[in-house]
């Protein structure tokens, strides 16, 4: 095929949405529908934490959760993130046909495979438990079986509405495949009040199985007069290369995604409670870390994808730097105001019913530091999934190997000396080297070139932290968890918006400008998206 050819087929998968539109203003459109499906997480958080505080059973059910949500993890971090390119680029060139059935194939062969998972789980539940989470005993062992069981019943539903949600959104189609995460999680908070009388901690597992099939189910219509049987054959040339690429995912995969695993296991021998007061700490965490970088990151990728079928090398890395710096914008602040009110937020959401006092000075010493971590967790989604655009799998799966045998060596070091503190410090230190290497190897590759790339950084740092400071001297004036938390966000809003006004922040007045003035077409070059 002709570079013209290729050239004509890129800009009709253009039009089709396959590069998603303007970033900024999909982002926009992304984020404010996503911040739904965080908030009702929060409150399914709420009722959770009134339900059964920090207690052996809610132990019991992020121990049960545990290995069904690890299988999951590493399916969408490998190999959803392998086919999306491939699917784009076929679509690049003209080939829906050859798109759609490497889809057939790839769909087919991940039900066939989680569901043996699955099976596998059901069947070995208990021993798999003891194995994984060996401090857990007598009621809290059996409840943690019976929420494993119900949960792994779900992974099949979880693998496909991964690889559906991508395909929506490589085609550009980002409405449908952001409210259907919305639905499925109301439907698991009204089903709350109903289950968790009727089955206990059980029902808190089956709410969430039943939001996720309703998920799948809602996006299977992309697949409408398109794919009408599922089957695949290893003599697939696409499945074979989706299987080669994916391969070396897969084993970054195990052992990258396994920190909840090896935390869950250290803190199973601790007291009681600490394996909830990790597990809320850390929902609070990606929450934020959602919230913050699902509506850059969705746009993002697909672009990243086409721009490396075209061999874009120029437009790649605009894209990804862009992609930082609108993502620190946001990320920066966040962290600074985290650490600043984690108390009364902790306090605010949770303290009700069975989460005491105790619990929210627990938890807002493990969320404190767990957020040293934000930004490199919400920038590190960009800088691995640029890995996955260019398809160099290699590099992730040869470093994330190295990376994870010296993270389980000093996690373990750290919680043996100080306890649950040190299993959340072994996570920071983790996530942060990670995105150390991977942002060095891109810009050695594409960004040596650029010049004071890291000045509008380190100015949004400056006024983060002063936002911060802001938002913790309010605080102290203020009277109960929710005045001091809505008290203090307001200040250090004003803080972080006027010091960069007064600093003559480029990337601020670039992003307000596109995103609330579009229709007068103000150019973005300079922010590089």
């Amino acid at each position: 095929m002709s570079s013209t050819e290729a050239n004509s087929g890129a800009e009709r998968a253009a039009q089709r949405g396959a590069t998603g539109g303007g970033l900024a203003g999909n982002v926009l459109f992304i984020t404010i529908f996503s911040v739904a499906s965080p908030f009702i997480t929060f409150f399914i958080q709420i009722v959770t934490a009134a339900y059964f505080g920090a207690s052996s059973l809610m132990d019991a059910f992020l121990a049960g959760i545990t290995l069904p949500m690890y299988v999951v993890a590493v399916v969408l971090g490998s190999a959803v993130s392998v086919f999306i390119p491939l699917f784009i680029e076929k679509l690049a060139v003209d080939q829906e046909k050859a798109a759609w059935q490497l889809t057939a194939s790839v769909l087919s062969f991940t039900l066939l495979a989680t569901s043996a998972l699955a099976l596998a789980g059901i069947v070995f539940a208990e021993p798999l438990l003891r194995l994984t989470t060996p401090g857990l005993a007598g009621e809290a062992m059996r409840a943690a079986v019976s929420v494993t069981r119900i949960t792994w019943l779900s992974v099949p539903a979880s693998a496909l509405t991964a690889f559906l949600t991508g395909i929506y959104q490589a085609r550009g189609r980002f409405v449908w495949s952001s409210a259907v995460p919305v639905i499925g999680t109301a439907v698991n908070l009204v089903l709350l009040p109903f289950l968790i009388p009727m089955a206990g901690i059980s029902g808190l597992a089956a709410s969430a199985a039943i939001g996720v099939i309703l998920q799948m189910l809602l996006l299977l219509p992309v697949l409408k007069g398109r794919i009408s049987v599922f089957s695949f054959s290893f003599k697939d040339s696409g499945l074979r290369e989706i299987l080669r690429l994916a391969y070396p995912m897969v084993l970054f995969g195990i052992l990258t995604k396994c920190t909840p695993i090896v935390e869950r296991h250290l803190a199973s021998g601790m007291e009681q409670g600490s394996i909830s007061h990790l597990g809320y700490a850390f929902r609070l965490l990606s929450t934020s870390a959602f919230l913050i970088s699902t509506g850059i990151t969705t746009v993002a990728f697909p672009r990243m994808a086409l721009q490396s079928a075209l061999t874009n090398v120029k437009g790649l890395w605009k894209t990804i730097s862009g992609s930082f710096r609108m993502m620190f914008l946001v990320v920066a602040p966040a962290t600074t105001l985290g650490v600043a009110l984690a108390l009364p937020l902790v306090s605010a959401l949770f303290e009700r019913g069975k989460f005491t006092v105790t619990d929210s000075v627990a938890v807002c010493g493990l969320l404190r530091i767990y957020l040293l971590t934000l930004v490199a967790t919400t920038l590190g989604n960009i800088s691995c999934r640029a890995f996955y655009a260019i398809k160099d799998t290699r590099t992730l799966a040869v470093f994330g190997t190295l990376e994870t045998v010296a993270y389980v060596l000093y996690t373990s070091a750290f919680a043996s000396r100080f306890g649950v503190s040190g299993i959340a410090w072994g996570y920071v230190i983790y996530f942060c080297i990670s995105f150390t290497w991977q942002t060095a190897i891109l810009w050695f590759r594409f960004g040596r070139g650029e010049r004071g790339a890291l000045r509008p950084f380190g100015l949004t740092a400056v006024c983060a932290l002063a936002a911060g400071l802001g938002a913790w001297f309010v605080k102290g004036f203020l009277p109960g968890a929710w005045f001091q938390l809505l008290g203090g966000i307001s200040a250090g809003a004003l803080v972080y918006l006027g010091a960069l006004k007064l600093l003559k922040s480029d990337d601020l007045e670039l992003f307000l400008k596109y995103t609330f003035r579009r229709h007068k077409a103000v150019s973005i070059n300079r922010l590089g998206i």
